[in-house]
């Protein structure tokens, strides 16, 4: 029954341009199309507007029923965002049924009464929402409920006196006028000597709201991974051993872990940039793992290789999945599901870190992690202090100067899963910063010169880069002059 029903949903969002799927055995594995040929511009068109309306499912039954808002909020603040809005939103209906955790869009044809596209998401307690394909009721199996602990000694973090310096820095940082064009910061903390010395929300926000990390969930994965190592003794300069890739000559064979860490594992996943003709459509690989609804772990571990691994740094998606799903090939699906939990969030108290997963149960980690900015921050304690808190280590001694924030051969900007000021290209920023970072402008960095974290959370329309070393430089000036 569970096999069959499998293939029902696959054969729903399969496209034949992009892949077909095979099912053998009762895995699934997404086989590259022998013709690439490019549709035409109007059936590109068309998916584009497919895909971004169900992106809008996904996030808006996120922000209702992870994060707390309002939906109104939600659609004005967050979805009516150029880059992922190819559809009118004039022509949008929208249900949120809070009793079954469904959000449903409905996008109307203009000149017909009729609906023309639909786009459903679910939310599961513990787990977040995800992405339902066509005429699907659940996901494809069940899972724990989550347990988090919430009586770690860290669960709050030791505050400071405040500080009028660093209050005027948070000022000018939620100032719409400060010559940083529109940032719309909903969220700035600062911890040093693991104190919380500063903390502010834009309205409609505070310190219980979860929010959206986007491409932080990537560091994450780095640190889940540096967890298993602590309990295995994972060499991660040794081939990664995933089942897909061990079959006779797999020239895949040759990815390690650190390749996947450093963003070369050489694997094809074309991300095509937003004027492309072929962004946001099912050929977008890079971002198809957000508005699909397939099994991303499948579709990953199922890509040939394009380059030779640890040669050429390519950010991708498929890197930080393949991490996740080596971990779930690893621990088994009972024990994978608890881990990030056991191994992770409950040690360091937070508590309010979700996960969404696709249909499938694989974490979206790439981009789909909501923690509220406290919990942020824990993170980025975790690194600046070498994955010890409370006396216990979390991943190993070293992990994060030897791997989260040791420059990738292939890029001297990248480490295991994290960016680098190594070069200095945030001149206000110390060079051995290294950061978490989102779309939008999420941003956890972590200085360990400064014993700093700071974390910044919010949706940069301009260059949040030019920002961020300001707002970084004006808080490293404030502490200096407190003393």
């Amino acid at each position: 029954m569970k096999e069959s029903r499998w293939q029902t949903l696959t054969a729903r969002i399969a496209t034949s341009v992009v892949v077909f799927m095979l099912v053998s055995g009762g895995h699934v594995m997404p086989v590259r199309a022998q013709s690439l040929d490019i549709p035409s511009s109007s059936v590109l068109e068309a998916q584009r507007v497919a895909n971004s309306l169900r992106l809008a499912s996904k996030l808006l039954c996120s922000g209702v029923f992870v994060s707390g808002r309002p939906a109104e909020r939600v659609i004005e603040e967050d979805l009516h965002w150029s880059q992922y809005n190819f559809f009118d939103w004039q022509n949008v209906s929208w249900q949120i049924d809070r009793a079954k955790g469904t959000t449903r869009l409905e996008l109307n044809s203009p000149s017909h009464s009729k609906v023309t596209l639909l786009a459903e998401s679910l939310f599961e307690e513990g787990y977040g929402c995800s992405l339902l394909p066509d005429s699907a009721t659940g996901l494809l199996l069940s899972r724990p409920a989550r347990i988090v602990s919430k009586d770690s000694p860290v669960s709050e973090l030791p505050r400071a006196q405040p500080d009028i310096e660093l209050e005027r820095v948070l000022d000018w940082a939620f100032d719409s006028d400060n010559g940083y064009g529109q940032q719309d910061t909903r969220a700035v903390l600062v911890v040093k000597d693991g104190a919380l010395l500063a903390e502010r929300y834009a309205s409609g926000f505070d310190a219980a709201k979860p929010q959206l990390g986007w491409s932080m969930g990537k560091s994450i994965a780095a640190i889940l991974l540096g967890a298993y190592a602590l309990q295995s003794n994972l060499d991660i300069d040794a081939p990664v051993s995933i089942d897909p890739w061990q079959r006779g000559d797999d020239p895949r064979r040759a990815v390690t872990p650190r390749h996947l860490l450093n963003m070369a594992a050489g694997l094809r996943f074309a991300n095509p940039s937003f004027g492309d003709m072929l962004y946001y459509t099912e050929l977008h690989d890079h971002e198809s793992v957000y508005f699909r609804a397939q099994d991303v772990a499948s579709f990953v571990l199922g890509q040939p290789l394009q380059h030779v691994p640890g040669e050429q740094f390519a950010y991708r998606n498929t890197n930080t999945l393949g991490i996740m799903a080596l971990l779930r090939q690893k621990l088994g699906d009972e024990r994978f599901f608890r881990f990030a939990d056991e191994a992770l969030f409950s040690k360091i108290g937070a508590a309010s870190m979700t996960l969404e997963t696709d249909i499938a149960g694989n974490p979206i980690i790439s981009g789909f992690v909501y923690g509220t900015a406290r919990d942020w921050a824990r993170l980025g304690l975790l690194v600046l202090n070498d994955g010890v808190v409370d006396e216990k280590r979390v991943f190993p001694a070293g992990w994060r100067d030897e791997v989260l924030l040791q420059p990738s051969p292939a890029n001297k900007r990248y480490g295991g899963q994290m960016w680098l000021n190594a070069t200095q290209s945030m001149a206000g920023v110390p060079a051995d910063t290294g950061y978490f970072l989102g779309w939008g402008g999420q941003v956890v960095l972590v200085v360990p010169s400064e014993n700093l974290v700071l974390v910044r959370l919010g949706l940069s329309e301009d260059a949040y880069f030019d920002y961020l070393d300001e707002l970084t430089k004006r808080v490293l000036q404030a502490i200096e002059r407190s003393g």
